[in-house]
């Protein structure tokens, strides 16, 4: 099972097919991913997938983002850029 620090090492390497998957796992994962940081997996999750030419998948990766406590500006930034 991956952790956060090992999702958000795939995705600095550019390992976007491998990050997408640690991440989706993290977020699945009760508990994976504590709530202060969900929203910035979502959106890792979501950054994974616009490079895997996933355009939908980020969409609903950024929506959900977005939607997290406590707020994240960023996510709403990167659904509309999504939405383009």
């Amino acid at each position: 099972e991956p952790s956060f620090p090992a999702a958000l090492k795939l995705s600095e390497e550019e390992s976007w097919f491998e990050a997408a998957t640690a991440w989706r796992v993290l977020i699945d994962t009760p508990g994976g991913v504590p709530e202060a940081l969900r929203s910035h997996a979502g959106c890792a999750l979501g950054d994974a997938l616009l490079r895997l030419g996933d355009d939908e998948g980020a969409v609903l990766a950024f929506a959900a983002a977005a939607e997290c406590e406590p707020p994240f500006v960023e996510a709403s930034l990167r659904l509309a850029g999504a939405l383009r």
